[in-house]
């Protein structure tokens, strides 16, 4: 069993082959849990919490690292032609607090450990509530957002290698990565469309 990790020219990434296992708590294919040594497989306690151990080897590199002809599952995530790294600027979440605790915010805030936590805290009141905004510390943005022209010749150029290498997918998957923030959804909805129109060429 092998994973092969693609990622596109720009990221600049330097390409790893490691060996890892995966198995589920008791075989259930529920909890799922990788790193365990293959070599602990002929314990009997970890048989039997992980009946279900799978060695594989998990590739990652470019494009042209990809063997020919296998049969896949081949994931796509749109990220992998639009990107927007830096989504922690962008994450964060209310907590609702009490009247005491919102009074006492400017207390909290003095505190010398807060910078180094990586996160930054601002009270509000709304509709006589009291909440604290949660967010990570912001970071310098880190974007990959190409104009069409270039999604375009990279889509075509994705398909173009699968289908000189042979790679049968038996099942595709497409991740549109919107919700984590990676890809912007005026971006996914340009390379969606595209993306499955060039790959009718690889099933057909």
């Amino acid at each position: 069993h092998n994973v092969y990790f693609i990622y596109p020219k720009w990221r600049k990434f330097k390409p790893v082959r490691k060996k890892y296992t995966i198995s589920s708590a008791f075989g259930e294919g529920k909890v799922l849990k990788t790193g365990v040594k293959t070599s602990q497989a002929d314990n009997p306690l970890v048989n039997k919490a992980y009946p279900d151990l799978i060695p594989f080897q998990y590739i990652t590199g470019m494009i042209e690292r990809l063997p020919r002809k296998r049969r896949v599952i081949l994931d796509i995530d749109l990220d992998y032609f639009a990107c927007r790294d830096s989504i922690t600027n962008y994450l964060g979440y209310e907590l609702e607090i009490t009247r005491n605790q919102f009074n006492q915010k400017d207390l909290f805030l003095k505190d010398k450990t807060l910078p180094h936590s990586g996160i930054q805290i601002k009270f509000f009141e709304r509709d006589q509530h009291y909440f604290a905004r949660i967010e990570r510390q912001k970071v310098q943005g880190a974007f990959h957002l190409p104009p069409k022209d270039e999604i375009e010749r990279e889509v075509e150029s994705l398909v173009a290698v699968l289908i000189e290498k042979k790679i049968k997918p038996s099942v595709i998957t497409i991740c549109r990565s919107c919700d984590s923030g990676y890809c912007p959804v005026e971006m996914a909805r340009f390379i969606e469309p595209l993306l499955l129109e060039k790959l009718q060429a690889l099933i057909t």
